[in-house]
């Protein structure tokens, strides 16, 4: 897909074009592999080229992310190349790029006219900057969407909270065609001032309308989720809570944040009906790499397990190593047949009966991935 930026002839910025890597040869079907962003922008040198696309490549992943409810990854420069028209000498600068070949992971495929639509519609918001800061935030969080990770996923998802709550109040003030303190005022907030009655200093009434805002527009009246997900975040940046104690509430709440999160960003933005009826009750999707294991059985001169392995190792392995024989695709669900091949490392007089092949789905729920009986070698 091929986007001009979106910015308007007087900010005008590198036109992008943006394409999946297929990995072609190991089955029938091309496997899809990395983004790829192809940029092309005027500068004086390849290093002012790369700084100039920084920027814009790592918003495009945030769009891209945020809209599919996936992660993409970290972008990396892999080559920068001068194509002005009529030289004779060209410069090139290409980086050290290891490129995924293993078996492929859970994703979903992009929906390039619906990415679009996002685009454009987060480009025009009237709060652009905060918006935008909400969805970096969004992007981040779902980097962090694996089973080790959900407290960091949580705290980013409440600082895209922090940048999202002034945009909304504003938004639904406008909407309204209210004044800010009419609009405190339809919430029940006196605007005259008055001292907080827990710590005594003077609150001011824009505070308090910023949280009945938080709590209304963005947790839609979940007052459990807004306090949990508000003493998270606070326990986690000053420490004064437990990490296991801040994991156990993150596993609880982080997967409501994101349809809190998201919800409240289509609505900011006012992305239109068709593109949020069809993406934003998108689950993300945890795309950290799949643990594949092998259990198995012992057999044979087993008695003694201080004698299981050859001489030159402390204990007995079995090397596994995994191909694929064939991958297809259900819309965004894998269907595959992996090939084991596998290497005993265990002392003469000793085998390994494999009893079969199992994998961790990690927090992706549905039908993402079916494995068919593996092929052992």
């Amino acid at each position: 897909m091929t986007f001009a930026d979106p910015g308007g002839s007087n900010n005008a910025g590198p036109n992008v074009k943006i394409s999946t890597r297929d990995d072609t040869g190991q089955t029938s079907l091309p496997i899809p592999r990395e983004l790829v962003f192809e940029f092309e922008c005027n500068a004086e040198s390849i290093d002012a080229a790369i700084a100039e696309i920084d920027n814009y490549v790592s918003g495009w992943a945030a769009i891209i992310a945020f809209a599919m409810n996936a992660p993409v990854g970290t972008p990396q420069v892999v080559q920068a190349l001068d194509v002005t028209p009529d030289l004779h000498e060209r410069s090139i600068r290409e980086y050290v790029y290891q490129e995924d070949n293993g078996l492929p992971g859970p994703g979903r495929f992009i929906e390039p006219q619906l990415v679009g639509e996002v685009t454009l519609a987060l480009h025009a918001c009237f709060e652009e900057p905060r918006v935008a800061r909400a969805v970096s935030q969004y992007e981040v969080a779902l980097r962090y969407w694996t089973p080790n990770s959900l407290v960091l996923a949580a705290a980013h998802l409440y600082m895209a909270c922090d940048a999202l709550a002034p945009a909304i109040e504003e938004s639904y003030r406008n909407r309204k065609s209210l004044t800010r303190e009419q609009h405190a005022q339809e919430f029940g907030i006196s605007i005259r001032g008055e001292r907080c009655s827990e710590c005594g200093t003077d609150r001011s009434w824009k505070v308090d309308l910023d949280r009945a805002a938080r709590l209304k527009y963005i947790f839609q009246d979940d007052d459990e989720l807004y306090q949990r997900s508000r003493k998270m975040s606070n326990a986690f940046e000053h420490g004064f809570t437990d990490i296991p104690e801040i994991r156990q509430v993150a596993t609880e709440i982080t997967a409501r944040l994101f349809k809190v999160v998201r919800s409240a960003i289509f609505d900011v933005a006012e992305i239109d009906a068709t593109t949020t009826a069809k993406l934003v009750d998108l689950e993300p999707i945890d795309a950290s790499d799949i643990r594949y294991c092998v259990d198995g059985t012992l057999v044979g001169d087993v008695l003694d397990p201080e004698t299981l392995a050859p001489d030159n190792q402390r204990w007995p392995r079995v090397d596994l190593k995994l191909s694929l024989d064939d991958l297809t695709f259900h819309g965004d669900a894998m269907k595959m047949t992996p090939r084991i091949t596998m290497t005993a490392n265990v002392r003469d007089g000793i085998a390994v009966q494999t009893k079969g092949l199992s994998w961790s789905p990690g927090l992706n729920t549905g039908a993402f991935l079916e494995i068919t009986p593996p092929a052992n070698t």
